[in-house]
């Protein structure tokens, strides 16, 4: 009997220190594990914040994470949750309620894409639910925002799509819009649906190779301006306007992964050459004196963008009359700024005084015969010339300027005494 409460009160003992250790290891174990996961982290040029770690029995779960790098100073990341199985190097790591916060211009965040993502090894990032929020992409006070993403990153490469696409550029706004971006060792492209309910989307497309080459490329749809979630003072989207548009912009320049220099070399990193083309057209649209008519331009430039960049190419067509473009493109952080002038070939006056005739007279200017001798008295041409001028840092500052001349006579004949 003594020797059975022996054991008993030594089971007691031995079940109590287990409890003990079990606890300890309960309570011991998730800090522990942080400190490993941060100071692995540490080791690959990544700085970890962890709020709480969860264990399981097929892997562990970070809460609350924050991720900074050195390279990437202008970005922070934060999650949700970041799940991983058991294992000194996850193969495969998901990530929900992640937020990424850019701040800074396209080329500084890519010179750091490369080296975050070969710090990743062989591990692969499966994101939901993901926000961006980047801002002073494309100037100050522009802001893109994008939620809803979902995609994978690691073993060099991202792949993202998602939806609402939205924020604010040199004064316009824009979006909602759906947007695909994948970047690989040979290409980076951004794709952006800016009429995302159409079957065949009007597009924006962004694409820079290994080489440095990089392009720019719209493609709108013929359709109401009003599809393409545009607004600003000089965008009135509630008017009915049918446009279409193809353009492109090609440049190319040095790797711009490098550090920035510091000496009087940065214009050797400057981009080398670009060469751009824009097709537009506008349909139905108010002509005064000659109805309602399609306007088209048709324009090229080609240049050194560290100046003024001349057209090499240039167009235009507005119902009656058709000329010449010429002007120069500069390169901003931004975009651009165009200024252009252009000037029409002459139009006899006879074509305007017989079209507004035949309107006013309906059926009856054919019978009366009236339209043939009024193109007869009438003499001497009209030209339009202008100015067009139009800046991305400032789109209130938009103009557009036609000075319409004509030396139009008209001869009156009595007939015979």
């Amino acid at each position: 009997m003594a020797r059975r409460r022996r054991l008993v009160v030594v089971a007691a003992v031995v079940l109590g220190l287990v409890a003990v250790a079990a606890a300890l290891v309960l309570v011991a174990a998730p800090r522990l594990l942080r400190d490993k996961v941060i100071a692995a982290a540490r080791e690959r040029g990544v700085s970890l914040t962890i709020g709480d770690v969860a264990i399981a029995l097929d892997g562990f779960t970070l809460r609350d994470v924050g991720v900074t790098t050195a390279d990437l100073r202008d970005v922070q990341i934060a999650a949700r949750s970041i799940t991983a199985p058991w294992s000194a190097t996850p193969k495969d790591v998901t990530a929900a309620g992640v937020v990424v916060s850019l701040r800074g211009p396209f080329a500084a965040i890519r010179r750091g894409e490369d080296g975050a993502l070969g710090r990743g090894g062989d591990t692969a990032i499966h994101v939901s639910d993901a926000r961006v929020v980047w801002v002073d992409a494309m100037g100050p006070r522009s802001r893109f925002e994008a939620s809803g993403l979902a995609g994978d990153a690691g073993r060099g490469e991202i792949h993202v799509t998602g939806g609402a696409l939205q924020g604010e550029a040199g004064g316009v706004r824009f979006g909602p819009w759906r947007v695909r971006h994948d970047h690989t060792a040979k290409e980076t492209r951004t794709r952006i649906e800016l009429d995302a309910d159409e079957h065949d989307p009007s597009t924006l497309v962004v694409t820079r190779d290994a080489a440095g080459a990089s392009a720019l490329e719209a493609h709108v749809h013929k359709g109401p301006v009003g599809r393409l979630g545009l607004a600003s003072p000089t965008i009135d989207a509630g008017r009915d306007v049918v446009a279409e548009v193809e353009a492109r912009v090609a440049w190319t320049s040095p790797d711009d992964r490098a550090p920035p220099p510091t000496s009087g070399a940065a214009a050797a990193r400057a981009p080398e050459r670009a060469d751009g083309s824009l097709v537009a057209t506008v349909h139905a649209l108010p002509v005064p004196g000659a109805g309602m008519n399609d306007a088209k331009v048709d324009v090229a430039f080609s240049g050194d963008p560290a100046g003024p960049m001349p057209l090499t190419r240039g167009a235009f067509v507005v119902g009656p009359f058709e000329g010449d473009v010429s002007g120069t493109v500069a390169a901003r952080a931004a975009g651009a700024k165009i200024d252009l002038a252009f000037k029409s070939r002459p139009v006899p006056c006879a074509r305007f005084a017989a079209e507004q005739a035949a309107a006013a007279l309906g059926p009856l200017a054919a019978l009366a015969g009236s339209v043939p001798a009024l193109e007869r008295a009438v003499s001497g041409n009209v030209t339009v010339a202008g100015t067009i001028v139009v800046d991305t840092d400032d789109p209130a500052a938009t103009r557009v300027a036609a000075r319409p001349s004509n030396d139009c006579g008209i001869s009156i004949s009595l007939g015979s005494p």
